[in-house]
């Protein structure tokens, strides 16, 4: 029987996303300033950064509303048996 539990860890082990699609942000921006005759492409970098934190807040505030909601919730599953157990507040 397989066990899911909705933990901090589990949201911290995911947190990796965020950083990639900061990087993403970073790296697109860093490929526009190529296409301005400005020589200023640090704007560009900073516009990217506060582009992925602006829609990184509501991802963030998802996830904590799930965590306060559901946390100590536990998911059993057997394949075997074909048995869902769903635990939440110890009922």
């Amino acid at each position: 029987m397989e066990r899911f539990q909705v933990n901090i860890n589990s949201h911290i082990r995911n947190g990796w996303l965020f950083i990639l699609g900061l990087l993403i942000c970073i790296k697109f921006q860093w490929i526009l300033s190529f296409f301005n005759s400005n020589p200023s492409n640090g704007d560009f970098i900073w516009i990217g950064v506060l582009g992925c934190v602006l829609f990184a807040v509501a991802a963030i505030i998802i996830h904590i509303n799930y965590y306060l909601v559901n946390r100590g919730n536990v998911l059993e599953y057997s394949a075997q048996q074909n048995i869902i157990n769903i635990t939440h507040g110890g009922v």
